[in-house]
């Protein structure tokens, strides 16, 4: 399923003002001040045979889909965190994506096998402090809702600034050479 056709079925999403949990990290690293120091968490768990989630993150400084860019991605082998920069006292907008597959049996037809997929969507919008270091991370526990959580870890709190934004997919096209 496309992201595109997720957005038109409604998706189940809630952002998340608190940190749940204490962060990871404590903050304590020394960032150049002109940037913002932001690690990104994979926020899923698999569960049960046939399981599998992958999930992106991107950023973007503006709300036009050419800004898109940058961030993270996650898939069942991949590595759990991916620290980036984002560009201090500039207002910075989070996409998180976390697609599920499930695999199932269909007891009314032996040996055969249906796959579930489900898509989760945020999208949050802040503005970094010079120096400071985030955490984010979109939860998700293989269906139903997903929630993104940013953190300033020097605090443990959400950035003040921090709004929740309609999450609409963005897709970037590719432009024709000439």
């Amino acid at each position: 399923m496309s992201l595109f056709k997720a957005s038109l079925l409604g998706i189940a999403s809630t952002l998340v003002l608190v940190s749940a949990g204490k962060p990871e990290d404590s903050g304590a690293s020394a960032v150049a001040p002109q940037f913002a120091e932001v690690t990104y968490l994979k926020g899923y768990k698999n569960s049960g045979l046939g399981n599998a989630s992958n999930q992106f993150y991107s950023h973007a400084y503006d709300d036009t889909c050419e800004s898109v860019f940058g961030g993270a991605k996650f898939a069942p082998l991949s590595g759990s965190k991916k620290t980036v920069r984002f560009e201090a006292g500039r207002r910075t907008i989070i996409n998180a994506v976390t697609n599920n597959f499930q695999g199932s049996t269909v007891p009314t037809y032996p040996g055969s096998v249906a796959v579930d997929e489900s898509t989760c969507f945020n999208k949050g919008a802040f503005t970094p402090k010079p120096g400071a270091v985030y955490q984010i991370v979109q939860r998700r526990e293989n269906t139903g809702a997903c929630r993104l959580e940013i953190t300033d870890l020097a605090t443990g709190t959400v950035p003040e600034d921090f709004v929740e934004l309609r999450p609409v997919p963005c897709v970037k096209t590719q432009r024709k050479k000439r």
